[in-house]
């Protein structure tokens, strides 16, 4: 069985699923940075670790990667410029030993000066795994070599999730019921209540929206120039729910009509996969690279300039006017998601690493 270290940053819940699915056909060593960060509760880390050696960087950590350099056979480095990770992406190359990057998402941001730093760091890698097209474009953007990219279909939905949510939808006006959503459209949103997200553009796209248009916002309470927006534009049609168990979050996606995403940067973006499942038209911004990508394949979105709030106020207008075009998207959403589970990321890590193994052996 090949021996594979991974570094990562945090034990988030996808990627600890994902490593609990690989460790039936892989040895992990897992090297995470860190425990957790400080804009993140803590019941949202998954310390649920099965079958495979687990430690932390925080401390002797040159001691940690030098034993997993001399017993694994390949390194997955998930930062191409943490100290740690060009550390062993050294060790490792010097005893002939592969090292892949593995980018989820990435934006390609000019740095001027810097992109050159960043290429030198990044090139230092032997194989790049990427999460479809614009995450190539990604990679591309710092001179990586595209035949020594590997795609990959990224997700954190199990095929059950996919099932159970098609389930859901079916129940659509009794959920609306239940959690007393009582205007004739509802736009759901998930996320962290931080600047990033873009909760300040969404609020101020909704003044002037139908008052029969519910916006529904869960993820903790909002930022106060947030509740400023709406306190002084009397905007009493849009919900801050807080935080939810999966469970209810599933009820809500199901629930809504529209799912709206205004970030101003996320290199991924899982919640566009979970509301695909549920069959959900998506707005998004520019900068967000699963709706992007996923919009590219499926046609299932519309995109909006980023921190246009004009752009996003006409999305939401045109998506809540036009009920044909609503669920035409909302299909290719569901359409498209079939292909995406954590399953398939599953299968397609295996691939990609025992093809790049069987590479170097070659070479060797």
């Amino acid at each position: 069985m090949v021996k594979v270290c991974w570094i990562s940053n945090i034990p988030s819940p996808y990627k600890v699923h994902l490593m609990n699915l690989l460790s039936k056909d892989l040895e992990l060593y897992i090297l995470f940075e860190k425990k957790g960060e400080s804009d993140r509760e803590d019941s949202w880390y998954s310390f649920d670790f099965k079958d495979y050696y687990v430690e932390y960087l925080d401390t002797n950590s040159k001691e940690k990667i030098d034993k997993a350099s001399e017993i694994c056979d390949v390194l997955i480095n998930g930062d191409y410029s943490n100290k740690q990770c060009i550390y062993a992406v050294n060790k490792f190359k010097k005893q002939n030993k592969p090292v892949i990057m593995l980018a989820d998402g990435g934006l390609a941001i000019d740095r001027g000066f810097f992109n050159y730093i960043i290429s030198y760091f990044m090139k230092k890698n032997d194989y790049f795994m990427s999460s479809g097209k614009e995450v190539n474009k990604y990679y591309k953007f710092y001179g990586v070599n595209k035949n020594r990219i590997y795609n990959y279909k990224f997700s954190s939905l199990t095929k059950n999730d996919i099932q159970k949510n098609k389930g859901l939808i079916k129940n659509k006006s009794l959920l609306k019921q239940k959690l007393n959503l009582k205007e004739d459209v509802i736009l759901f949103s998930v996320g962290q209540q931080i600047p990033r997200k873009g909760y300040d553009l969404l609020v101020k796209a909704m003044i002037g929206v139908n008052k029969n248009v519910g916006l529904y916002i869960a993820g903790g309470e909002p930022e106060e120039n947030v509740k400023d927006i709406i306190k002084s534009n009397n905007l009493n049609n849009i919900y801050f729910v807080g935080f939810k168990t999966k469970e209810e979050l599933d009820e809500y996606y199901a629930a809504s009509d529209i799912f709206v995403l205004s970030t101003r940067y996320d290199i991924w973006g899982l919640v566009i996969n979970e509301a695909m499942s549920f069959g959900l038209p998506i707005i998004s911004s520019d900068k967000c690279v699963s709706a992007i990508e996923f919009n590219n394949l499926f046609n299932n979105a519309l995109i909006t300039k980023n921190e246009d709030v004009n752009s996003i106020s006409e999305a939401i207008n045109t998506l809540i006017n036009d009920e044909f075009l609503r669920e035409q998207l909302g299909r290719n959403s569901l359409k498209g998601i079939k292909e995406y589970t954590i399953e398939q990321t599953k299968e397609d890590f295996v691939r990609i690493i025992n093809d790049i193994i069987n590479k170097n052996k070659k070479r060797s």
